[in-house]
């Protein structure tokens, strides 16, 4: 006999009602968000509307959970994460916010899969007071000793077209360069700093904008982040199967990094170098090899074992570029390191492509370089050549651009990347890559991507059984701060029941003592708040059965100023967009009315 059980589901529609402290900025805000609830109350009785606070986090609207503008961040994406998980029939969401994101992602992709429409009511400050706001910094986590790095700095302004402001760059609160910028006709403007750090280690880097007489909200002209300085791999040997454009600009472009040794390597025969035949004592010195067109079907099987050893044992990190000349069945000696499997391929057979980047990949360190935008930038570059070579990515790597035909993306592979058991390596499944230097003057996205594929090769795997860190590393004001980590046995198996404490040194040198909680699969974490402003130091150990497994520690900030009001004007746009793009409807507050289901 079987039973058949039916649930009927009614039809919700969920509110979310922004919680975070920018909301606070504009006076009528609360009165007008107290007056939705008189009315959307009533209709929550029939079990037709949900009500929900969100910032920090999503929770329902209760007696004890108020609206009282007190959240630290608005993060929009767990409004999302509660959509999906939810097993209500939902009809559509309403959301009622300033717009202004402070934690997590921009939420609009999410809520497009999610099908369901969004209805978007804008509140906050909508006006628009004379500014200038640090909006953005693109830097690269970890950069290398003695090697420039750069810094690209996006600012806003309203109202202060022809004033200039100095911008400074801190390095641990003291200043190691300054720069005046003139504020032009344009809302955005974007500038660079070079970095350069000679001693490895963490460094906490302050960026500042002077404040402008009439300025608003001077609270957002600064930003604060971290960097890791490593010790830089600086012999880069460039092996290539015969002379060629790109062994002359990638060599080019390496040299104007004045702290790398680059050598070459160039076949002009079987077992005939341009250099001459002392390659082994080069091969010896290297700390990454570009492989370009190598090896060859004259390339001696001596050299080839030789490469292969570097590679394999070695585990030296390399960049190889595949062209007419590569040799594909002397290239299954490092099959097993390439980021891809060779399905079937006619070398010799090339097509005109040009990259397309996925939009996953745009923040992708290699591909950074000081044009503005970096999807337009890569995306127009000039046509080169790809061999017709078949491969499947491995799982572990990242395809971090494909191709584009007379402007048609593909889902054809041009530039990968793998990172695993501390090995890494580059491929790059095209060649006449010095076209790509034939961009407008200024635009250095070739020399960009050669020296930052240096550096990213350059990082050395981290296999530490034990690793601490916070979930930022800098926090505003009564904020609340995570502590993760991370415990794993000598074969890099998780350890589940870990003995894990953390001591905390704040500014003024107090000690707080923490023991992490065991989350499962190796992962630790506990959570505190301190209201000191200043920079913060950990070190912690994890013990199992008495046994020390190792030790970490680090650093994080706690700002003097708060997140949510560093930015308090409106993103009215964002909320037209969100709603735009989800089917729903944007409505300011005076037209609530027309929201309510």
């Amino acid at each position: 006999m079987a039973i058949n059980s039916k649930r009927e589901v009614n039809p919700t529609t969920l509110v979310f009602i922004d919680n975070s402290g920018s909301m606070s900025a504009a006076s009528n805000t609360k009165i007008l968000t107290e007056d939705f609830l008189k009315k959307w109350t009533n209709l929550r009785s029939t079990d037709d509307l949900s009500i929900f606070l969100f910032g920090d986090s999503t929770r329902e609207l209760t007696e004890t959970s108020r609206i009282n503008f007190s959240d630290k961040t608005s993060n929009f994406t767990k409004i999302i994460d509660k959509v999906r998980e939810s097993e209500e029939n939902i009809t559509s969401v309403l959301l009622v916010s300033d717009g202004i994101i402070t934690d997590g992602v921009n939420p609009i992709n999410g809520a497009e899969k999610l099908g369901i429409p969004f209805y978007t009511i804008g509140l906050g400050d909508t006006t628009k007071n004379k500014d200038l706001i640090l909006r953005n910094i693109v830097y690269d986590k970890n950069i290398l000793s003695n090697s420039y790095a750069p810094i690209i700095v996006s600012l806003e302004q309203r109202g202060f077209n022809g004033s200039k402001v100095t911008a400074s760059l801190l390095e641990d609160n003291r200043l190691i360069e300054q720069k005046d910028i003139l504020l032009d006709d344009n809302n955005s403007q974007t500038f660079l700093f070079n970095y350069t750090a000679k001693i490895p280690g963490e460094k906490k880097l302050t960026l500042k904008l002077s404040t402008v007489e009439n300025e608003k909200n001077p609270n957002n002209n600064s930003k604060t982040f971290f960097v890791t300085v490593l010790e830089n791999r600086k012999n880069i040997v460039l092996i290539s199967s015969s002379p060629s454009s790109d062994l002359t600009f990638i060599k080019n472009s390496l040299f104007l990094d004045s702290t790398l040794s680059v050598k070459t390597i160039t076949e002009i025969g079987a077992g005939r170098f341009l250099e001459g035949n002392n390659i082994d004592k080069v091969l010896d010195s290297a700390g990454i090899i570009f492989l370009l067109g190598f090896p060859s079907r004259n390339t001696s099987n001596d050299i080839v074992n030789k490469v292969t050893s570097l590679i394999n044992k070695n585990k030296i990190p390399y960049f190889i570029l595949f062209n007419n000349l590569t040799d594909l069945n002397k290239v299954k000696s490092i099959e097993n390191e390439l980021p891809f499997t060779i399905v079937s391929s006619n070398i010799e057979a090339v097509k005109l492509v040009q990259p397309s980047v996925p939009v996953n990949q745009l923040r992708n360190p290699i591909l950074q370089s000081n044009s503005i935008n970096t999807e337009d930038g890569w995306n127009s570059l000039p046509p080169i050549f790809r061999t017709n070579i078949e491969i499947r990515p491995k799982p572990e790597s990242e395809v971090v651009s494909n191709v584009s035909i007379n402007n048609v993306p593909l889902n054809l592979p041009l530039i990968l990347t793998r990172d695993v058991s501390s090995k890494k390596s580059i491929a790059v499944l095209g060649f006449d890559i010095w076209r790509w230097k034939l961009m407008k003057p200024g635009t250095d996205i070739f020399d960009r991507f050669i020296l930052n594929s240096q550096r990213w090769l350059s990082v050395k795997a981290d296999n530490k059984q034990v690793k601490l860190e916070t979930s930022k590393q800098v926090y505003s004001s009564g904020e609340e701060i995570t502590l993760l980590g991370e415990v794993r046995d000598k074969s890099q198996n998780a350890v589940e029941n870990a003995n894990v404490k953390v001591d905390i040194t704040s500014p003024t040198g107090l000690r707080l003592s923490i023991n992490l909680v065991s989350l499962g699969n190796g992962l630790y974490q506990s959570n505190f708040i301190s209201r000191e402003s200043g920079d913060y130091s950990f070190t912690g150990e994890a013990h199992d059965d008495g046994l020390l497994l190792g030790k970490d520690g680090g650093r994080f900030t706690v700002s003097d100023q708060e997140l949510e009001l560093l930015n308090t004007a409106a993103d009215i746009d964002f909320l037209r967009l969100l709603a735009n793009r989800t089917n729903g409807e944007f409505f300011m507050n005076e037209d609530y009315d027309k929201a309510l289901p």
